[in-house]
């Protein structure tokens, strides 16, 4: 015990320590291990349950061969800019983030503004992050009850009223229960997967199969956009949102237990 016990207090100094050259003081109790910032990650991106909810815009805009195309673009895109996010997350594992890095490495004479402008976007793309996913869950769950009740008599504001229920939910957990979030972000890790292997075998068992050269040429342009090409952008906003808030476990740094190779592979 004696053993364990003097095992944790390193950590705990040394996690102190790399904080103090950052310039902050530990302040948060580490939670967080692998399996859980990975699950919160994860979760944070919702990406199949994102082409669920977008994929009329991308096959109206696009067709098939967009979605197809656009979402490797997509994903080849996000994934250049979150290899350099790790790379920083590994250099500087605080919870601000962007604008700290930002304000480590830009020029002196504009540290302090460039941090604030981040800052601000940061914050800005969280808050509307969280407006998004919520409504996608009160909606969602609106869906279901659409589906599995036939007489049911819906309406805009009861989709409104579910949302805030999600919010509701988040906040709890966050603010009371904050200690039982590791565990709450493995089982949406693991019902997060299941889901995907439930869905995909549905499909892939049920749906009408097509050639793949109608998946992989086959281009549409259902809004009556101008070009193709444009058609093909319109349709694009659709398989980029897939890949928002991949850099949500950065925020977590200072909860991490493992942040020094936990959050860039967690990103990554």
């Amino acid at each position: 015990m004696d053993a364990i016990e003097a095992e944790r207090n390193s950590e705990k100094n040394a996690d102190s320590e790399v904080l103090a050259l950052l310039g902050k003081k530990q302040v948060l109790k580490r939670r967080f291990g692998l399996i859980s910032i990975f699950g919160f990650a994860m979760c944070e991106l919702i990406t199949w349950e994102t082409v669920l909810a977008l994929f009329s815009q991308g096959l109206n805009n696009g067709g098939p061969a967009g979605l197809v195309y656009g979402f490797l673009i997509a994903w080849l895109s996000t994934l250049s800019v979150y290899t350099v996010i790790s790379e920083l997350a590994s250099m500087a594992p605080i919870a601000g983030g962007q604008y700290y890095w930002v304000y480590m490495l830009a020029p002196p004479r504009w540290k302090k503004f460039s941090s604030y402008i981040i800052g601000w976007l940061t914050s800005l793309a969280w808050i509307a992050t969280v407006s998004v996913e919520s409504i996608f869950a009160g909606t969602m769950i609106q869906g279901m009850m659409i589906l599995d009740y036939p007489d049911y008599d819906f309406k805009l504001w009861q989709g409104t009223l579910l949302s805030w229920m999600v919010i509701a939910v988040a906040v709890f957990i966050n603010a009371i229960i904050p200690g039982l979030l590791p565990k709450f972000e493995v089982f949406i890790l693991v019902f997060h997967i299941a889901g995907f292997i439930s869905i995909m075998t549905v499909l892939w068992l049920y749906s009408p199969h097509s050639s793949a050269a109608s998946v992989f040429t086959t281009s549409l342009n259902e809004g009556g956009w101008s070009t193709q090409g444009l058609s093909y952008c319109v349709g694009f906003l659709g398989n980029l949102a897939t890949f928002v808030g991949a850099d949500a476990s950065v925020h977590m740094a200072e909860e991490s237990k493992i942040y020094l190779t936990g959050l860039p592979r967690s990103i990554c």
